[in-house]
C-alpha cells in the first residue's frame, strides 16, 4: 500500500512540474513580445512593433564606398544606411600628380587635395625673426642645387644642462629644413667666425 501512495505522489510531482514549465515556456517565448497583450514599447519608423527585450546584433560590419564602415541595427539587424557623400566632394580619394614647384627660397611645395592645386609657398623671414621649419617644409624629398644661403637654427642635445641652438649655414631653405634637428631659418649665411659647416 505504502508503494502505491509512493508512486501516486511521484505522477502528481511530475504533473506539478510540467505544469509549471509549460508555464515558464509561454512566458518566455519570442511571440509574447510582438503578440497583442505583449510588452512593447513603441513601433519603429516603418510602423513595426518594438519589443520591450533588448535585441542582441551581430558585429560585423559593411565597408560603404566612401571608405567608412557602419554595422547592424536593432530591431531587424539590418545595416546602417552608408552615410552620404557631402555636395562637392568626390566619393573617391583625391590622388596628386607628384610634380613640384621650386618657390622663391629654394624648397618646393607639391600639389594637395582635393583640386591638386600647388601648396602655398613658404613665406620669406626676415632676419630678426626667422622662418621656422614647418612640418610641410620637411617632407620634401628634392632640394635644388640653389645656392641662396640660409643661418639655421639647430636644435642641440646637451647631457647635463639644456642648450641653446646653435647656428649653422646651409646653402638654402630646402636643405636647412630638410634637417630635422633645424628649428628655423634666416635669409644669409650665419655671422661670426664658428658657424659651423656649410650644406
Amino acid at each position: 500500500m505504502n508503494g502505491m501512495k509512493n508512486q501516486k505522489e511521484l505522477v502528481f510531482g511530475l504533473l506539478i512540474l510540467l505544469c509549471m514549465g509549460l508555464v515558464l515556456f509561454s512566458l518566455a517565448s519570442p511571440e509574447r513580445a510582438g503578440a497583442p497583450g505583449g510588452d512593447v514599447i513603441g513601433t519603429d519608423d516603418g510602423g513595426t512593433q518594438v519589443p520591450a527585450d533588448p535585441v542582441a546584433c551581430t558585429m560585423d560590419a559593411k565597408v560603404c564606398p566612401d571608405g567608412s564602415y557602419v554595422g547592424r541595427v536593432a530591431p531587424n539587424c539590418e545595416f546602417a544606411a552608408c552615410p552620404s557623400t557631402p555636395p562637392g566632394r568626390p566619393s573617391e580619394p583625391v590622388v596628386c600628380t607628384d610634380d613640384a614647384k621650386v618657390c622663391p627660397d629654394g624648397t618646393a611645395v607639391g600639389r594637395v587635395g582635393p583640386n591638386c592645386e600647388f601648396a602655398v609657398c613658404p613665406s620669406p623671414g626676415t632676419a630678426s625673426e626667422g622662418t621656422l621649419c614647418t612640418p610641410a617644409s620637411r617632407e620634401t624629398d628634392v632640394c635644388i642645387e640653389l645656392y641662396a644661403p640660409v643661418c639655421g637654427l639647430v636644435e642641440v642635445q646637451c647631457v647635463t644642462t639644456p642648450c641653446n641652438p646653435q647656428p649653422q649655414t646651409y646653402s638654402n631653405s630646402c636643405f636647412a629644413c630638410a634637417d630635422d634637428h633645424v628649428i628655423s631659418y634666416t635669409e644669409g649665411a650665419c655671422g661670426g667666425g664658428t658657424n659651423g659647416s656649410e650644406y
